[in-house]
This record gives structure tokens, C-alpha cells and sequence, in this order.
């Protein structure tokens, strides 16, 4: 249908998550940012060149509501970084119409790797825990279907060392990256 409509083959156009009303972007709730890495200037490198995401998010941060439809705070401060990076992710798949998953609650997204990624519901479900660049990959694949690649980077030196792949990512597939670090997580939107 693609071709005969005279549509690129390289990305999803017929979904129903595009159908007028389907769920794919729009009324995101006020506290949420959307794109804010717009609006900074650039870094004023000589001869520097700048990969950045491809396409809009919302980006998820700690003390804020979490999951569809809610409204009251969520006090993960010091441990919810991962899930914060994970649900950047699913928005951006979600605004891209790659997907009309809602973003998840942290308690879902427990959930979720304790039932279909073998995660032990003793140590997760519930509780305060934090989360790995493994387990946002696992859920990403469960929920969207989204295979994802790991890069093991011991240090920031060992990140700028792979800027060029990084870069590569960007400008090729668009996606925000989820950095996990010891007791940390990040949420890289360009090089």
C-alpha cells in the first residue's frame, strides 16, 4: 500500500495509531516538557557537528505524575532515573506514531519485567528499586518491539570515546538513548 500510494518504505505510515483521533501525540498534560533540547543554543565548537534526536518527546523527570491519566506526584527521587529515561523513550515512539503505547507507571513497568521478562517480583514489584540499561531493553522489546543494542562504557571518557557511533545512532535512527551508570541513569538526546 505503500508504494501505491507513493509513501517511503522506510518508516511506518498506515498504522492505526495515525487514524484521526488514535491515540498517537497530541494532549500531553502541562507538566510535561516536549523537545526542550529546541531551545538551546548551539555549543559553540569550532568546526563541531551536532547529532541530535530526530523527531519530538517528552521528557520524563523525577517528582513528577507518572503513568496515563495521573496527576499526583511521584516522589522517586534517587532511584527513578531509569524508568524517567524509559518513558522519554516510549513518548518518542509513541509522538513518531512508531506505536500507541501509553507511557507506563513505574508499577507497571515492574510489572511488566516480572511477568514476560523474568524478573524476580520479590526484589522488584512495588518497591524502590532502581532499574538497568538491560531492563529497559527487555521492556522495550516486550511492550514495543524494539530490539536494542548495548554499549558497555566503563567511564565518560569511554562515551566520548564512542561519540562517533553515538553519532551514527542519531542519524540513522533517531531514538533517544538511556546511559545507565552505577547509580545513575541519563538520557542522551544528541552528540
Amino acid at each position: 500500500l505503500h508504494a501505491q500510494l507513493g509513501l517511503p518504505l522506510d518508516r511506518p505510515l498506515l498504522r492505526t495509531c495515525n487514524a484521526l483521533g488514535g491515540g498517537g501525540g497530541g494532549g500531553a498534560p502541562a507538566y510535561l516538557l516536549r523537545s526542550p533540547h529546541e531551545g538551546l543554543a548551539p555549543s559553540g565548537l569550532a568546526g563541531g557537528v551536532i547529532s541530535l534526536v530526530q523527531g519530538e518527546y517528552e521528557y520524563y523527570h523525577y517528582l513528577q505524575p507518572t503513568g496515563t491519566g495521573r496527576t499526583d506526584k511521584y516522589d522517586d527521587n534517587g532511584w527513578g532515573c531509569a524508568y524517567r529515561s524509559l518513558q522519554s523513550i516510549i513518548s518518542w515512539f509513541r509522538l513518531q506514531r512508531y506505536t500507541s503505547h501509553p507511557n507506563p507507571s513505574h508499577y507497571q513497568i515492574q510489572k511488566t519485567l516480572v511477568d514476560h521478562c523474568g524478573q524476580e517480583a520479590d526484589g522488584l514489584l512495588g518497591k524502590r528499586t532502581w532499574l538497568g540499561s538491560q531492563d529497559v531493553g527487555f521492556y522495550l522489546e516486550h511492550a514495543l518491539g524494539v530490539q536494542c543494542r548495548f554499549l558497555s562504557c566503563a567511564s565518560g571518557h569511554d562515551v566520548a570515546a564512542n561519540a562517533r557511533q553515538l553519532a551514527h545512532h542519531f542519524e540513522s535512527q533517531g531514538t533517544p538513548v538511556m546511559i545507565g551508570g552505577g547509580e545513575l541513569a541519563f538520557t542522551l538526546l544528541g552528540v
